[in-house]
């Protein structure tokens, strides 16, 4: 089991019910979700965050988004019911599940409130390692037991090189393209730290 699994699974021990709904991202500009995955975020069900509540409905197998006209989620603007694991507009497949969606051989970012509240992450930021990806900028990340690494690619599309998806790109993340390099700490733990963004390893 990997560790953040393990992490997790004793934050979780001590809660009645909890879920997470999952936006998994991937690269086509065809509204289809069958290149690599670019991100994934989840987010803790009936929190407020960002004007937007999300709850599970497993009964009719869909993910119902609250849309609030403030941020503290006090007077609703409108629902959006979407499909469990269906493609949707922007290329996103949705779904609920007890724990964040954390694929292997990715990093995760945990978000958490300002006063711990609850002791679960309000969101969760996932995203490949090892692998190129992007449609007009590119990424690579790699982690090791201490640091993640982000490489930023860009390529200039007078030089007569084409963007396109993660399936076909490789060779986009080449050294002459690297425009940037930079660092994030890994952290040993998931538990809650006030006014921090928690960066871990799956794999």
């Amino acid at each position: 089991m990997k560790l953040a699994s393990i992490l997790l699974t004793i934050l979780l021990v001590n809660i009645v019910s909890c879920d997470f709904v999952n936006q998994i991202y991937y690269d086509n500009i065809k509204n289809e979700c069958n290149d690599q995955y670019n991100s994934v975020y989840s987010y803790e069900t009936d929190v407020c965050s960002e004007f937007t509540k999300y709850q599970c409905d497993y009964s009719n197998n869909r993910v119902i988004a609250l849309y609030y006209k403030d941020k503290f989620c006090s007077k609703l603007q409108g629902t959006q019911y979407i499909p469990f694991d269906e493609c949707g507009t922007g290329s996103i497949i949705s779904n609920c599940s007890s724990e964040p969606y954390m694929p292997e051989n990715s990093y995760s970012q945990f978000t958490f409130t300002s006063d711990c509240d609850g002791k679960l992450p309000i969101s969760v930021f996932s995203a490949p390692l090892n692998t190129c990806f992007g449609v007009d900028s590119f990424y690579f990340y790699t982690c090791n037991s201490t640091d993640l690494t982000e490489n930023f690619y860009t390529i200039n599309q007078s030089s007569g090189s084409l963007s396109g998806s993660s399936t076909s790109i490789g060779e986009q993340c080449q050294p002459q393209y690297l425009m940037d390099t930079s660092y994030v700490h890994v952290s040993k733990s998931i538990s809650c730290q006030k006014d921090q963004i928690i960066t871990i390893c799956n794999n």
